[in-house]
């Protein structure tokens, strides 16, 4: 009976030990095979650690570069402020010299019977050959109330300046400078009207007439500003500017030419021009641009 209880007890035990071995080598096979997945995860990351680190290297080297990059250029905007700055001081002081020279030429010239500094400068340039200096820089409102004068033809179309004869028996019809009670208008600070009779058609009559009026304000003035709808010709005028034919209904057959430039709204009308049209436009754009080589010329 010993016997038997023996050999039970003993295969048991060799069962266990055989259940227990069992489980150990498939626990450590579990084991090995976590620790190789974590070695090949451990190679992985550092690997992307030194990848990164390469990378921030990098990106330091690039964001110094920039920073300095960033620096010279910091240093040539206040280097370029400097310059702007002594342009624009030298600039002030040129254009105050140049009024100041143009006004002492004024008071110089009207001792000497001369009507404006318009008129000084074409005689000088008669005489000298020398032809004025070209601009498009705007006549400021001011400057223009400065010069703007019944005694002087700045700003308005003569014969003279149109390059007709000074001597062909013309009359002045009308000649007059408004102040800013003239139109209750926002911004509006004055107007300028010269009417002349010229015969550019030798033996008819009446002589053909040439109007000049010019509206002035304190700023730009807007594009509807005329208010005239269906222009019979478009022409273009010195200076990038656009002048606006339009022929009227009536008896005189009035032409007109609109324009506007900066802070000034003008139109030249030619009436008994009985010809045809292209002569007309001949004669309304050499106005025209009469009108704006004198707020155009600094004065």
């Amino acid at each position: 009976m010993k016997t038997k209880t023996a050999l039970i007890l003993s295969c048991v035990l060799a069962l266990t030990l055989a259940g227990t071995s069992i489980y150990l080598f498939s626990t450590l096979g579990e084991t090995r095979t976590r620790l190789e997945q974590a070695e090949e995860t451990l190679v992985f990351i550092l690997d992307y650690s030194k990848e990164k680190d390469l990378q921030l290297d990098t990106a330091n080297e690039d964001l110094a570069q920039s920073r300095e990059e960033n620096q010279g250029l910091n240093d040539q905007i206040a280097q370029l402020n400097i310059e702007k700055d002594e342009a624009e001081t030298r600039a002030a002081l040129y254009k105050a010299q140049k009024y100041y020279f143009l006004d002492t030429l004024n008071w110089i010239g009207k001792q000497f019977g001369y009507q404006d500094v318009g008129q000084m400068a074409r005689v000088y340039s008669s005489s000298s050959g020398l032809t004025p200096p070209q601009t498009c820089e705007i006549e400021t409102a001011e400057r223009y109330q400065h010069w703007v004068s019944t005694t002087s033809t700045l700003f308005v179309a003569s014969p003279v300046k149109i390059g007709l004869s000074n001597y062909a028996g013309w009359s002045l019809r009308e000649n007059v400078v408004f102040g800013p009670e003239h139109f209750d208008q926002p911004g509006y600070i004055g107007s300028r009207g010269y009417e002349l009779r010229y015969p550019l058609i030798p033996g008819t009559w009446p002589m053909q007439e040439i109007h000049t009026t010019i509206n002035a304000y304190e700023n730009p003035v807007e594009e509807d500003y005329w208010q005239v709808e269906n222009y019979d010709s478009v022409v273009d005028l010195n200076c990038g500017i656009k002048g606006y034919i339009k022929i009227d209904d009536d008896v005189d057959e009035t032409k007109t030419i609109y324009f506007l430039i900066g802070d000034f709204a003008a139109n030249v009308k030619l009436k008994y021009f009985y010809n045809d049209l292209p002569g007309a436009l001949s004669y309304l754009t050499l106005a025209a641009n009469a009108v704006i080589a004198d707020l155009t010329a600094g004065w």
